[in-house]
């Protein structure tokens, strides 16, 4: 074991074998992780009234998937209750011109406005959650992941969202349902991720030139 860690910086190392007659054996390549505690000092905090953040014009005009063009969006979250909240949206107000995630009927929930994807169990509470969203143009596949393992999916669908110049963290994009939790480490793709990347992004630093980041 370790001790003495630092909460949330990336530590590599290696790893070798002894055997009963004292043989070692070559160093294993190098592997990273992240330690993890419950107590997050440097996550966005909102209160379910009217904090967020917006990101606006450039950022998400040119870098945004939008129209019906693959996806994947990702985060930590700890929410405070259940209420309907947004986490993280982007889009126009509209039927299916809005895309995000969001807390709807207690469940996590792929938003659209529209058409939604909702998470097999209720939402947990007071603890932090992995939330990953993706979508595959290539049939219409939509997957919502949390802590890293498939809680729904369905396919053949087109989405069609509308960009309007801001990426919204803590409330959804009809300027309600806002946060009431913790929200962390949010990153949205070009690409839809398979399973084993969603589970490799929850607790390594991401590298912000990886492809399609």
């Amino acid at each position: 074991s370790f001790e003495n860690l630092v909460n949330y910086q990336e530590y590599e190392y290696k790893i070798s074998a002894k055997d009963t007659a004292g043989n070692i054996s070559q160093l294993s390549d190098a592997i990273s992780g992240i330690p993890l505690s419950s107590n997050n000092l440097f996550s966005l905090e909102f209160d379910g009234l009217d904090d967020y953040v917006s990101v606006d014009d450039q950022f998400s005009i040119l870098s945004l998937p939008s129209e019906n063009n693959s996806r994947t969006l990702a985060c930590w979250v700890k929410l405070n209750d259940r209420s309907e909240q947004g986490i993280i949206a982007y889009g126009t107000p509209g039927v299916e011109q809005s895309c995000g995630i969001t807390i709807h009927q207690e469940s996590i929930c792929a938003s659209f406005w529209g058409n939604d994807l909702l998470s097999t169990d209720i939402a947990p509470i007071n603890e932090w959650v992995h939330i990953a969203f993706t979508y595959d143009q290539q049939g219409g596949v939509r997957k919502l992941y949390v802590n890293g393992q498939l809680s729904s999916e369905d396919n053949g669908w087109e989405v069609n969202t509308i960009l309007n110049g801001s990426f919204l963290i803590g409330k959804w994009t009809s300027n309600s349902m806002f946060a009431n939790g913790n929200i962390d480490e949010v990153s949205v793709w070009n690409r839809a991720l398979t399973q084993q990347q969603i589970i490799d992004i929850q607790y390594a630093s991401i590298n912000p030139n990886e492809n399609g980041l």
